[in-house]
């Protein structure tokens, strides 16, 4: 049988082109892992931008003190405010407000122009207390400071727009309270009795001591000393021509100091002294 040799030879050169043809052909393969979209900016491209938070009004916050804190006459304490929304050029002013104003009216200022975040140190003086006419020892009334309730208002101002914020707190003026002799005991010449007392607020040093009988510019004073405000004392009885006439006496203990609050932090109890 006869070869046909261009037939052949045409196949082989067929089957040579169709091998290089696949070995070059791309193949499209299907992945099972999920896919992942990439988060990168395109090259060139701008970054990527987090949204501003919307809708947040413009505020005032008071850090301190917080709502409902005492403070007493004569101590120094940081006021402490932030803001938040609200532009640059807003001043902070500073006011108290008391809520009975007993003729000094209601409000007390404290400072003004003061950045939008920041502290203010305020000293407790006698003028942010409202004022009460009480008796005095002698007859007649004066004003004397008395605790006072009220609110710290901060007031953000510029443009002739204002936003506030506040916080209620009461003023109160130092004490002390005599828990020794209770009211009405006895005592009796050359023997010694302790006496002692609570501070309500500061500890203010010194205190006096006074153990008098009547009241005012006719007192008479048995005994009187100056010490150091620790709470508690001891008194021997001494003897005196007062003691002829009298045995209804007072116990006093009061602030020593001249200046606020002193003149207002003062107790008493009524005693008997026998010879």
């Amino acid at each position: 049988m006869k070869t046909n040799r261009p037939v052949i030879f045409l196949v082989t050169l067929l089957c040579s082109w169709l091998g290089v043809v696949a070995a070059g052909w791309p193949v499209e393969t299907k992945s099972t892992a999920p896919s992942k979209q990439s988060t990168a900016p395109p090259a060139g491209g701008p970054a990527k931008v987090t949204p501003a938070i919307k809708d947040i009004p413009p505020q005032v916050i008071i850090i301190n003190p917080v709502e409902g804190d005492t403070w007493y006459g004569t101590e120094t304490h940081d006021i402490q405010w932030k803001t938040l929304a609200i532009p640059e050029g807003f001043k902070i002013k500073i006011e108290f407000i008391r809520s009975e104003q007993s003729g000094l009216g209601s409000f007390f200022f404290l400072a003004d122009n003061l950045p939008k975040s920041g502290k203010y140190s305020w000293k407790i003086t006698e003028e942010a207390f409202q004022k009460k006419q009480v008796a005095t020892g002698w007859g007649g009334t004066q004003p004397v400071p008395v605790d006072t309730k009220g609110k710290l208002k901060l007031i953000a101002s510029y443009g002739g727009k204002t936003y506030e914020g506040e916080v209620s707190i009461s003023l109160v003026i130092p004490k002390l309270k005599i828990t020794s002799p209770p009211k009405g005991d006895t005592w009796h010449v050359g023997k010694t009795y302790a006496v002692t007392w609570n501070n309500i607020g500061p500890a203010l040093s010194p205190v006096q001591i006074n153990i008098e009988s009547g009241g005012g510019i006719s007192a008479n004073f048995l005994y009187s000393t100056n010490m150091a405000n620790t709470g508690s004392t001891s008194i021997k009885v001494p003897t005196s021509p007062i003691l002829d006439n009298n045995t209804d006496f007072r116990l006093i203990i009061q602030s020593d100091i001249i200046s606020f609050p002193g003149p207002y932090i003062h107790d008493e109890v009524s005693i008997k002294i026998m010879k």
